[in-house]
This record gives C-alpha cells, sequence and structure tokens, in this order.
C-alpha cells in the first residue's frame, strides 16, 4: 500500500477542518500542499502544480485529470475539490458529506483488515506451537534414522513460517509512525548484557556441579532469554501503556478544547486551562503538560516538530490540524469537526 493511500483518508479529514475554518477549495489544495504531517500528500500535491505549470494548465483542469487517474480516497477528495470550483455549492456540506462516507469505507476497510490480521496470528499459532507439537508425535511413532535428521529442519521451517506470519499480521496495521524502534534499541542494550551474563554464570555453576552438568545447555539458555524477555516485555508494555492512553485520550482533549473556544478562548489558552483543571490520565497530564510549555516556549510549529518522533501519527496529525484552525481563524465548530474526526478514526 503506497503512502500516499494511506495518507489520503487524512488528508481528505484535514481538508474537512479546512473547509469548515472557512477556506475555498483550492485554499484547501494549497495548505494541504505545506502540511508537514502529511508528506505524501505535500509532495504529490506539490507535484500535480509543477506539472500543471509546465503543461500551462488550468488548476481545475490539472485536478480532474489527476482525479481520473487516482484511486480510493484521493480520487474522491480530488474530484470533490474539483467538482466545487467548477459548480459552486455547499463546500461545508460537500466535505461532511465526503467525511462521512470515507468513516464508513474506512470502519469496513479496518474490519477486514482485522480479520485478516487475526487469520495470520491464528495461522502463526499453528505454526509456531501446534505443528511442531504434532510433528514430533508422528515422528516418534514412525522414530528411524532418517525421521530424526527430520525433527530440527521441520521445526525449524515451522518457526521461520511463524515469523514470516508475524511479520505480515504487523505489515497489516495501520501506520502511526516509527514509535517503538528507540523502544526495541533501548531494550537490546539494557537487557541483552543482562541476559549473556545470567546464561555464561549459569553454564559455568552447572559445568562444575555433577548432578546439573546434564543441563549445562538448557536451563542457562533458557534462563538468559527469561532475563532479557521479561524486562524488555514489562518495559515495552509500558511504553506502549503511555502512547494507548494519549492515543485514547486525545479525542476527549479534543473535544474539551472546542468547549473552551466556544467560551471564548484560543486553543492555546484552552490547553493550558486544561492541563491544569482536566486529569485524562497520568501519561496524557505529563504530555499535555510538556506540550503546552514547549507550545509557550517554542511556538505551535517547533514544539510539534520536536514531539512528532515520540506520537501517533494520528494524535500528531490532529493536533497540527489543531494548530492550523487556530492560525486560520477557525469557528468553534471547526474544533468540533476536528473532535469528531479524531473521536470516529480512535
Amino acid at each position: 500500500m503506497s503512502r500516499l493511500y494511506r495518507e489520503s483518508p487524512w488528508a481528505l479529514l484535514a481538508g474537512t477542518v479546512y473547509a469548515f475554518a472557512g477556506l475555498s477549495p483550492l485554499k484547501v489544495i494549497d495548505v494541504l500542499a505545506r502540511q508537514d504531517a502529511l508528506p505524501a500528500v505535500r509532495h504529490e500535491l506539490q507535484r500535480i502544480e509543477r506539472d500543471r505549470a509546465l503543461r500551462l494548465e488550468g488548476r481545475v483542469e490539472a485536478l480532474v485529470k489527476e482525479a481520473r487517474e487516482a484511486r480510493g480516497y484521493w480520487r474522491d477528495l480530488l474530484s470533490t475539490i474539483a467538482g466545487l470550483e467548477r459548480t459552486g455549492g455547499d463546500v461545508r456540506g460537500a466535505f461532511r458529506d465526503l467525511y462521512k462516507s470515507a468513516m464508513s469505507m474506512l470502519r469496513a476497510e479496518n474490519e477486514a483488515t482485522a480479520s485478516r490480521m487475526a487469520t495470520f496470528a491464528h495461522t502463526a499459532l499453528i505454526m509456531g506451537a501446534i505443528l511442531p507439537v504434532t510433528m514430533y508425535v508422528m515422528l516418534a511413532i514412525i522414530a528411524s534414522t532418517a525421521t530424526s535428521a527430520l525433527a530440527p529442519m521441520l521445526t525449524a521451517m515451522s518457526a521461520l513460517l511463524s515469523v514470516v506470519m508475524c511479520f505480515m499480521a504487523d505489515g497489516m496495521a495501520p501506520d502511526s509512525g516509527p514509535l517503538y524502534g528507540d523502544v526495541y534499541k533501548r531494550i537490546a542494550v539494557r537487557y541483552a548484557p543482562i541476559a549473556l551474563a545470567v546464561a555464561l554464570v549459569l553454564g559455568l555453576w552447572f559445568a562444575y556441579v555433577p548432578w546439573l552438568y546434564k543441563y549445562r545447555l538448557t536451563i542457562p539458555v533458557l534462563a538468559g532469554i527469561m532475563a532479557f524477555s521479561l524486562p524488555g516485555w514489562l518495559e515495552f508494555k509500558r511504553h506502549a501503556a503511555a502512547l494507548d492512553e494519549i492515543f485514547y485520550g486525545t479525542p476527549a482533549l479534543l473535544r474539551d478544547v472546542a468547549d473552551e473556544v466556544r467560551r471564548g478562548q484560543s486553543p492555546v489558552q484552552a490547553l493550558a486551562r486544561l492541563s491544569e483543571d482536566r486529569s485524562y490520565g497520568p501519561h496524557m497530564d505529563r504530555f499535555l503538560r510538556l506540550l503546552v510549555n514547549k507550545v509557550r516556549l517554542q511556538g505551535p510549529a517547533r514544539a510539534l516538530a520536536d514531539l512528532k518522533p515520540y506520537l501517533p501519527k494520528q494524535v500528531y496529525t490532529s493536533l497540527s490540524l489543531l494548530f492550523d484552525a487556530d492560525e486560520l481563524g477557525a469557528s468553534p465548530e471547526t474544533f468540533d469537526v476536528l473532535a469528531d474526526v479524531m473521536r470516529d478514526y480512535a
């Protein structure tokens, strides 16, 4: 799946927010072409504009041509903008209908993807756990020199197929950005030496204790694996819990921001007040305080750029749209739409 196709639903949702902020359809294109949160969309729109200038075409004609060759949500967005520019009409209503249609399609796609991921996960379980045991039982029944040699090879093949299935299932998950790379590196650097030390110490000890000598390889290796896996898993779970809390807490935060904007405050003021008066969970509260402090010191753009590597892509994009809407002087209704977008996506 191309990056443009992955980002096009968010481009459509961002276009809805910009439309409710009062922008014309072509102005929506201009703002999307500068949106750092959607790099593939930005590059594609810049390419369209560059090709249009070379061919000396009008902007609407260029969008119509691109829409004919596009697919999915990207085609819907381009054709809607071109149609609004050609015939006029209710810009907000058109984008609202487009948004609702896209969310219905996204839900159906996500359900189908979840079903496929479950199938691959079950297959990986069968390949990695059930199939090897079954093969060992069968080989034990028909034990011979030839079948004994097959056991390690079949086990390795089952493990390899299980890993491949896991990677295939993981590749189907929605793109949230490179959030776990640093965590994996930290786990490897922190716990691999400990695991190696545990395995070596136990191996040497077992080698000098007669009644444990026959276990000098098996138990130390298993202990080393446990010394690496258990604390690594706990650290990963803590990190994942923090990200999940931020991800699922963002819709409530955006809804509260919309309420504060309706009372006459700016989004930045609303975030500052909510960081003091409301609680969304320990991880979300720490993130919100950090965001407010960085926005005060650096401004919204720089603050988001610094936090981008640590945020789910959906959260980063929604916050970017929040500050864009503030810069455009959007009405309170716009922030309600943004809250609806993030709530539906989450």
